[in-house]
């Protein structure tokens, strides 16, 4: 026996219920074209996880950084302030340097014809210009560009962004990339790596 709403009902009545409105709602084609797994979902789950390729990115982390900064020194400021020399001359150099190490790599990459995309295959290794003194003359840019923005912002409470971008950038594209490169060529990125250190 079965018991629902004090009521004694039969198991067997339940299934037979249950039984005859499933049919009734297939025969009046409610489920008609709904077939699990299907192959075109299969597709479109890889087009979907490709496109989020595009959306993973180091620019797209440091844009929100920058915005989380922006908005705790609007919003939040609690009357902290670096001051004009630290906020505004500082913050300045830093930006300028941010963007100088990354252009300088983007231009020496340019020049060997390798792919500057973070989940791209890189077709050469790069180690001279600017990689000969980083191996991520670009991710130390961001970081430079950060910590500048943020002391142009006057965002006291925002410093802690710093740190926790650079664990970003080490653990979803740094060591991934390195991984890659290790694999692709091997002896030349050993020594590489024993001679330039992964920041500075």
């Amino acid at each position: 026996m079965c018991f629902f709403s004090a009521k004694e009902v039969s198991c067997p009545f339940l299934f037979s219920a249950f039984k005859r409105g499933w049919t009734l709602l297939r025969d009046r084609g409610l489920f008609r074209g709904m077939r699990p797994f299907r192959p075109e979902w299969k597709e479109r789950l890889r087009e979907v996880i490709e496109a989020m390729k595009h959306i993973n990115v180091p620019p797209i982390w440091l844009l929100g950084a920058v915005l989380l900064a922006w908005a705790q020194s609007y919003y939040l400021p609690l009357g902290l302030g670096f001051g004009a020399v630290v906020g505004g001359l500082l913050g300045g150099l830093l930006v300028g340097g941010g963007i100088l190490l990354m252009v300088l790599a983007l231009i020496e990459m340019r020049r060997f014809r390798t792919s500057i995309h973070p989940h791209g295959q890189p077709s050469q290794l790069v180690q001279s210009g600017i990689f000969s003194r980083s191996r991520n003359p670009i991710y130390l840019g961001d970081l430079l560009l950060l910590a500048g923005l943020i002391l142009r912002f006057d965002a006291v409470l925002s410093l802690p962004l710093i740190p926790v971008f650079a664990w970003i950038l080490e653990k979803r594209f740094i060591e991934v990339e390195e991984k890659r490169l290790r694999f692709t060529f091997r002896q030349d990125w050993a020594r590489y790596e024993k001679k330039v250190r992964r920041w500075l």
